[in-house]
């Protein structure tokens, strides 16, 4: 029998298997006017909206020559700067990089994909350090331009006939991204790259290095399960630990090199939301008012969700039959974007221990396809993380992966799972499963407010600490004090190293509160859902048909619904959270 610790190790895991969205644009750091010029750009390519009709294994990978499209970039530059020429034949030279710009994103989409699937393949990690060295030298190049557009004589027409209503407003002044902004940028990213391709669950790992002679003890039985399990994860929290330390550093740097005062208000302008990091801090504060006392009164009370204990074996096929049938009775939309991605093999689901330990999906521009890729674990709970990144799915396919702010994009995927749960019925899935999943969306719910917000008290407060404090040991201590703010003490106490563990520290920081705004709009999808069948998938729909030029707060409130920094909305929130649980 497994130890305690190791069986909750994985309850948390399957709580909290939430995936990123890897829009992928350009490169792994933009500027907000820039990923929205990426945005425009890609509207106007594919304004016919006619979609290349090619499956994923045919899709032509071909390495991208940076280099000459960032001399093509700056002779285009020195050209508007020195106003050679007429507007037009000025604007036309932009206007033809357009597919250059396509295809470089693509590439650079396919490569991810295909190094996250096997981060052991040297052929696709090669693609993707060429990659982390290339993309910040195409944004400076790239920034170069929206400057020289956005100072030359001709700024208002750019903007009329190009680019958008005031998108080159924060160039007048010159520069966003300097060339030490382009160094730090590429330290980023190779470093965003060797924790992608570190295998910390493998085998590999547990048996090789430093680890080697503490399974060979094991063994012999002079060293216990729970102990070595232990032993894994805490040397596993000292490499990756390292990698976040230095990601901090440069982020920290690359922060004040733009002129901010910490990475946070960095990180929040370049997400594009609405609200700051002071308004994120005051609405955990009210989850930590509201919600931790619900989790005290049911923390003893909660069921085992551990997968050998709930769930069954199921195979890719049955969870492909299984979401078909439910997808069919809630909305045709829903069948034809699981169509189109059964038709092109837009869908990648793995086990193995050479694939990156998180799920995700992309979008590949070239052919106007959204892709999956799930880490599978082989049992029913591997639907429901497929339900999840469906819903990202829909959302790409539907609107062409117009709308890139996270909060609306979690909202897709969360919301299809509530919709999802409450719309299986036993004939889809077998009864036991299908409760057990129910279980697991009850207290995943529940876990998104409370451990989520862990996660941002724990990251934002690690992007200040004093240098000499942000050590491996120091981050440890304040995931234990992160903890002790939710009440998760006794619920989590392996945080205390597990944080290091978490993907969404490294792929892009301060995402993990996009999760929990989300989810209070989701959970208000589904108390519709739950009081009228069809009314929370209706509703789905109406947010889906996102307004690019509104924010987040402004989407949800177009669509009839509350933002979560209103008044009283994490009231009500522990309210629809009490009757779930049934106190």
């Amino acid at each position: 029998m497994r130890s305690d610790r190791k069986a909750k190790i994985n309850i948390v895991r399957r709580v909290l298997r939430t995936a990123l969205v890897l829009a992928l644009v350009l490169t792994v750091l933009c500027t907000a006017t820039g990923c929205k010029y990426i945005a425009g750009l890609f509207d106007r390519y594919f304004g016919s909206g006619a979609r290349p009709t090619v499956k994923f294994g045919d899709m032509k990978y071909e390495r991208p020559d940076i280099d000459a499209a960032v001399e093509k970039l700056a002779e285009i530059t020195r050209s508007i700067e020195n106003n050679e020429g007429t507007y037009k034949s000025q604007l036309q030279k932009i206007m033809d990089l357009d597919a250059e710009y396509v295809d470089v994103n693509s590439m650079y989409t396919l490569s991810y994909i295909k190094f996250a699937i096997d981060t052991t393949d040297e052929y696709w990690a090669a693609e993707t350090e060429y990659f982390d060295e290339k993309l910040p030298l195409m944004q400076g190049a790239l920034d170069d331009l929206f400057v020289a557009c956005a100072q030359s004589e001709h700024a208002d027409k750019f903007e009329e006939d190009y680019f958008g209503e005031g998108q080159l407003e924060p160039y007048r002044n010159g520069e966003l991204i300097t060339d030490a902004m382009v160094e730090l940028m590429q330290q980023e990213a190779e470093l965003l790259t060797e924790f992608t391709a570190f295998d910390y669950y493998s085998l590999e790992f547990e048996c090789g290095g430093r680890t080697d002679t503490l399974m060979g003890h094991a063994m012999r039985g002079d060293v216990t399960e729970d102990a070595l399990y232990l032993a894994f994860y805490e040397a596993i929290n000292k490499e990756t630990g390292r990698i976040f330390i230095e990601l901090v550093k440069v982020r920290n740097r690359l922060a004040a090199e733009a002129g901010f005062d910490s990475y946070a208000d960095y990180a929040f302008v370049n997400l594009e939301r609405d609200y700051t990091p002071a308004e994120a801090e005051e609405f955990i504060g009210k989850i930590r008012e509201s919600i931790v006392p619900l989790f005290r009164q049911v923390e003893a009370t909660l069921p085992d969700i551990d997968g050998e204990a709930s769930y069954s074996r199921i195979s890719e096929g049955r969870i492909l039959d299984i979401a078909g049938t439910v997808f069919k009775r809630m909305d045709k939309r829903f069948t034809e974007a699981l169509d189109f991605m059964n038709k092109y093999d837009l869908f990648y689901l793995g086990y193995g221990d050479e694939q990156y330990d998180a799920s995700f999906t992309s979008y590949i521009y070239k052919y106007m396809a959204p892709f999956i890729v799930i880490k599978g674990v082989g049992d029913t709970t591997d639907l429901l993380n497929f339900v999840h990144e469906f819903g990202h799915f829909t959302d790409a396919y539907l609107n062409f992966d117009e709308v890139a702010i996270l909060d609306l994009n979690e909202i897709a995927s969360q919301g299809l799972e509530n919709l999802f749960i409450l719309n299986a019925a036993d004939g889809d899935i077998k009864k036991s499963d299908l409760d057990a999943l129910r279980e697991l969306h009850r207290q995943n719910t529940l876990m998104v407010y409370l451990l989520q917000s862990v996660y941002y008290w724990f990251e934002a407060r690690a992007y200040v600490l004093p240098e000499n404090e942000l050590t491996v040991e120091g981050l440890n201590a304040l995931a234990r004090q992160a903890l002790a703010e939710f009440g998760m003490d006794n619920y989590y106490p392996d945080f205390e190293f597990l944080w290091a563990t978490v993907p969404h520290f490294y792929q892009q920081a301060f995402y993990v509160m996009s999760y929990i705004t989300s989810n209070a709009v989701a959970l208000q999808l589904y108390e519709l859902e739950q009081a009228h069948t069809g009314d929370g998938v209706n509703k789905y729909f109406e947010l889906l048909e996102w307004d690019a030029s509104m924010s987040f707060k402004e989407n949800v409130e177009r669509a009839g619904l509350t933002s979560p920094f209103s008044g009283d909305a994490v009231e009500k929130l522990a309210s629809t959270l009490r009757k779930m649980f049934g106190i």
